[in-house]
């Protein structure tokens, strides 16, 4: 008895030592590969002449469930908490995220997935200064709006520790009320670069994009945004630790507006 319990011990130990595992992205989705992960981050706008407390920003859950080869589950929430920088009162949550990951790599090193889900209408109230933090996910902070998503994403891992990868897709933000809103449909693309070391610790880097479609201008420089990001952090055998600064292009604040930092932590399953 004391052998099998010792041999069991043993097996399970080798598991978590050989078992591989990736980080994931910074703010692209979630990489398709067949590992169940839980991700916890908070993103902080950094404005010079704003003290927003000690707890404050975008405190985001990503839940990956690998239920066999080819399906992935993902469901995703936000909590925002802003103490009113810009006379915004913005605590609370935003629209619910749940999404399928129908997997269609064939090989070791590729991760490919069709992604469709859908933006539940869950804001707790109009979170304005909350969606400047993660523009590229919109779709979860617009208010009484269900949100419809399709993509496809890849990434493909070299030897050596390095992996590239890409999306392309749509949201569709559907309003639930009669305010006189319109139907929207943005476009969402994206690529990243990302390097790991022999011994965990990894860089990363990505540059993404946002178009609205059904903009009736038709300027493409007014109706896009396009943002770019920068990490460092480590993936363990169970656990991961990521931290990385992101900003825009784009004028979209004053000249106090110094980007956005996150810190994000991960549990492989």
């Amino acid at each position: 008895m004391k052998n099998q319990f010792l041999f069991s011990l043993t097996f399970v130990f080798t598991l978590l030592i050989i078992r591989p595992v990736s980080s994931q992205t910074i703010e692209m989705s979630m990489v398709p590969d067949s590992n169940s992960t839980f991700e916890i981050d908070n993103m902080r706008l950094l404005i010079s002449d704003q003290d927003q407390g000690i707890i404050a920003g975008n405190f985001n859950l990503q839940y990956k469930q690998a239920l066999n080869s080819k399906i992935n589950l993902i469901g995703e929430l936000t909590y925002i908490k802003t103490d009113d920088p810009f006379a915004f009162d913005d605590n609370g949550f935003s629209n619910i995220y749940l999404g399928i990951q129908y997997k269609t790599s064939k090989s070791d090193d590729v991760d490919a997935a069709l992604n469709t889900g859908i933006y539940l209408p869950t804001a707790s109230q109009i979170i304005q200064l909350g969606s400047f933090t993660n523009l590229f996910d919109l779709s979860k902070y617009v208010y009484k709006s269900v949100g419809v998503a399709l993509g496809y994403n890849r990434f493909k891992t070299f030897d050596g520790g390095l992996r590239l990868g890409f999306e392309v897709g749509s949201d569709v933000i559907i309003p639930t009320s009669d305010n006189g809103a319109d139907v929207e449909v943005l476009g969402k693309y994206g690529g990243s670069i990302y390097y790991k070391t022999s011994i965990g610790i990894y860089l990363q880097s990505e540059l993404l994009g946002l178009a609205n479609i059904t903009n009736e201008d038709g300027d493409f420089a007014e109706s896009t945004f396009h943002t770019y990001a920068f990490g460092v952090g480590y993936t363990g055998t169970r656990l991961g630790a990521g931290l990385y600064y992101r900003n825009y292009f784009d004028d979209l604040f004053n000249e106090n507006f110094n980007g956005i930092l996150g810190i994000k932590f991960s549990l492989y399953l």
